[in-house]
């Protein structure tokens, strides 16, 4: 079992447990990825995903990367979005202080 980051773009396919998705790894590439969960991931702009499962080949659908479990980085989007506004709040600070 192999672990992915992701960045799920949008829905192929859901009905049931069976999922099938599009993702965007961080080097930018798009890949298909499936999985039968009950619950599956919900897609969110900006939210990042880490995927445990293994690359399989589909009979029609070629290469797709097939998870048992997810785990949802949305920390990563609320530091980051932190880290902006108080970078924003520090600027407007030092903008009314210079004049």
């Amino acid at each position: 079992m192999t672990d992915l980051l992701v960045t799920i773009v949008k829905v192929i396919y859901s009905k049931h447990s069976y999922h099938v998705f599009e993702a965007q790894l961080s080097n930018g590439r798009r890949v298909s990825i499936a999985c039968s969960l009950t619950v599956p991931p919900t897609v969110r702009d900006g939210v990042r995903f880490r995927l445990f499962g293994d690359w399989r080949i589909h009979d029609i659908y070629g290469e797709q990367y097939f998870f048992e479990y997810f785990d949802t980085l949305e920390a990563e989007v609320k530091r980051e979005a932190m880290c902006a506004f108080a970078n924003k709040l520090r600027d407007l600070y030092e903008s009314q202080n210079l004049n």
